[in-house]
C-alpha cells in the first residue's frame, strides 16, 4: 500500500506511524506544506491519505491559502475511500 502524508509542520511527523508503514511493507510519501513550492499529488498515486496536524485553523485560508485546495483534496479522497481511518481499521 502507498500511503500518502500531508504534513503541515517540520516538527510534526508520523512518528510510530512511519514503523508501522515499514513493518508492514507499506510506502510512504509526502507533501510538506511548510516548504514553497509543495504539489499536491496525483489522486491515483496512492491508497490512503494521512493528514497531520499543524497550528493553522481550518478556517484560516485568508493566512493560509493552500487550505481551500487541501480540503477540497480531502473531501475527494474522503469520498474515493482514501482516509487514514477506513485503511487503519481494515489493516
Amino acid at each position: 500500500m502507498t500511503i500518502h502524508c500531508f504534513q503541515h509542520v517540520s516538527f510534526e511527523t508520523p512518528g510510530t506511524i512511519l514503523e508501522w508503514a515499514s513493518a508492514q511493507g507499506h510506502t510512504i510519501r509526502f507533501t510538506y506544506f511548510f516548504e514553497d513550492g509543495f504539489r499536491l499529488p496525483e489522486p491515483g498515486s496512492f491508497d490512503c491519505l494521512l493528514v497531520m496536524g499543524g497550528y493553522m485553523n481550518v478556517d484560516e485560508e485568508d493566512r493560509f491559502p493552500w487550505l481551500k485546495q487541501e480540503k477540497a483534496f480531502i473531501g475527494e479522497c474522503i469520498r474515493a475511500g482514501k482516509c487514514w481511518a477506513s485503511a487503519w481499521a481494515h489493516s
